[in-house]
């Protein structure tokens, strides 16, 4: 029997490797203004190839918030903001995951959403938003 002395250290950095890369990496988006009464986008979320094509869903979970209204994720068509290799697709509408808040009736003030957007690739992102409603 020929035992290879690598194979169990090649699947244990294997591990490491996937538990290093299972960090979410955490932004703080500042803060976004809106009139009360309507319904503003948080973000579109999208993960292409070189040809602007989707990669796959975007999950998003709402992590925490918001206080004062209501988080809707669905599924659709929207403007990415990629760099690099990927600025052309810029231009285009891409599938991908849209994230919309919309305030209870009559608020007025500071509400606050965190969330967790998790790529095909199995990168994480974690953003915080601050909505100010006038």
């Amino acid at each position: 029997m020929n035992r290879n002395p690598f194979r169990r250290c090649g699947a244990i950095l294997l591990a490491l490797t996937l538990a290093a890369g299972a960090h979410a990496q955490t932004y703080s988006n500042g803060s976004k203004t809106m009139v009360a009464g309507g319904t503003l986008l948080l973000g579109h979320y999208a993960n292409v190839n070189p040809d602007c094509s989707s990669r796959g869903p975007v999950e998003v979970r709402v992590i925490s918030g918001p206080t004062s209204g209501a988080v809707r994720v669905t599924p659709g068509s929207g403007y990415g903001y990629f760099s690099g290799d990927y600025e052309h697709c810029n231009a285009n509408k891409v599938f991908g995951t849209n994230v919309m808040y919309t305030p209870q009736r009559g608020f007025i003030g500071s509400d606050s959403v965190q969330l967790d957007a998790i790529f095909p690739n199995g990168r994480e992102r974690i953003e915080t938003f601050t909505i100010i409603v006038k």
